[in-house]
């Protein structure tokens, strides 16, 4: 089993988005790549308090085109941040909550044209819907 929020999960984790047919049809028409701010807490089961994991991904057109992983002096400004505790991810990987109720609860900050993301409901669902899988 994979650890969550690892490497390797997110590698597996951009695997699983290529090979979903719902969110290739959801995220047509997006362009930009997406940053996960990911701040380790004490509600977490993956992620200690005090260790964060950063990672772009390269999502394009209903693709992932890969990941990088980056350091807190290397978050890209130019397109879309999305930071929170480790244990929100969970919950919204987990289904207990949606990305847009997390944004809206101030649980989740997010950075980059807000009215360009909220056209992408469904893909960013899928997205929640698609890591759940990740094992």
């Amino acid at each position: 089993m994979i650890v969550k929020f690892s490497d390797e999960w997110f590698r597996e984790y951009c695997k699983s988005i290529n090979s979903d047919e719902k969110y290739r049809n959801n995220g047509k028409g997006w362009k930009w790549s997406v940053t996960f701010s990911i701040a380790g807490d004490q509600g977490s089961r993956y992620l200690k308090q005090g260790l964060n994991r950063i990672v772009k991904m390269k999502l394009k057109e209903g693709r992932c085109e890969g990941i990088e992983l980056l350091s807190s002096e290397s978050i890209p400004l130019d397109e879309y941040l999305l930071k929170g505790k480790a244990s929100v991810w969970e919950s919204i990987i987990d289904g207990k909550t949606s990305i847009i109720n997390a944004m809206l609860k101030g649980d989740l900050k997010v950075t980059g044209d807000v009215r360009t993301l909220t056209k992408y409901i469904p893909a960013a669902n899928d997205l929640a819907r698609i890591a759940s899988g990740v094992k």
